[in-house]
């Protein structure tokens, strides 16, 4: 059955790395989530990706909660490391709990409903 949640973000406008590459891996060390910060412990997998833009060359680590919420939520795009002030500016406001449903995790719905609440809440 599809959701009934409509609610998305949008990243703005946004320049196009020349190259992107998205793997999913197995920690061998201790990683920061760019986007939520948690601790990505060695043996979790998690979602790596390396990019270039310009004469910069970065990489991101996410955990892949964060990646299913992105995945899940995103309109045209996104921009690494501001996913959850994004989806605090532009989507919380149209969420409903239906929204929960296009996620397949519970983890993920968990977390989503955490960061929605204390928007909503303030706690």
């Amino acid at each position: 059955m599809p959701s009934d949640c409509n609610a998305c973000f949008y990243a703005g406008d946004y320049e196009a790395p020349e190259f992107y590459v998205r793997t999913v891996r197995v920690a061998r060390k201790e990683h920061s989530c760019s986007e939520c910060y948690a601790r990505i412990l060695p043996g979790e997998r998690y979602e790596h990706v390396s990019a270039k833009w310009e004469e910069i060359l970065d990489s991101f680590p996410t955990c892949l909660v964060c990646v299913e919420i992105r995945d899940a939520f995103a309109c045209e795009g996104f921009v690494h490391t501001t996913v959850w002030s994004d989806i605090r500016e532009g989507m919380f406001e149209s969420m409903t709990t239906a929204c929960l449903e296009k996620l397949s995790t519970a983890a993920a719905k968990a977390k989503l409903l955490k960061e929605w609440n204390e928007w909503k809440f303030g706690q």
